[in-house]
């Protein structure tokens, strides 16, 4: 079972947050902790957009994009030109389709979820520890 190119897209925000956590971390420098918050709010920001799309592709609200295996993939002029296009392709898993379910949701869908639920914990966390400076 391979994933879908959405399914690889959602892996790079949590790459991202790993090092901005890392860098927040190591280096808890007051000048660059605002610069990391707001580096860390919009990789959250873009992991929820990803996953959003993505349970839209899988409940049919989007038409599917060309790297999901969706779209039209052209006009050829002959026959030979079909074949080279064919011999060139790539399995393309479809992005609408999904494979498996935890607790009756796809994994786009928990991927939201937890998306969502982080951007909140960090908003409100960011939000309070303002206060606690205060």
């Amino acid at each position: 079972m391979f994933p879908c190119q959405m399914c690889i897209l959602e892996r790079y925000p949590y790459s991202a947050l790993l090092i901005l956590s890392m860098i927040s971390y190591f280096f808890p420098l007051h000048k660059i902790a605002p610069l990391v918050q707001a580096g860390i709010i919009l990789t959250l920001l873009t992991s929820l957009g990803l996953s959003f799309y993505h349970v839209g592709l899988e409940y049919h609200f989007f038409n599917l994009p060309h790297f999901c295996g969706g779209g039209d993939p052209g006009h050829f002029e002959n026959v030979e030109a079909l074949k080279a296009y064919l011999s060139e392709q790539t399995q393309i898993v479809r992005c609408d389709i999904v494979l498996l379910k935890v607790l009756g949701h796809s994994l786009a869908e928990w991927n939201f979820f937890l998306s969502a639920a982080l951007l909140g914990l960090t908003a409100y966390f960011i939000k309070n520890k303002k206060h606690d400076a205060a």
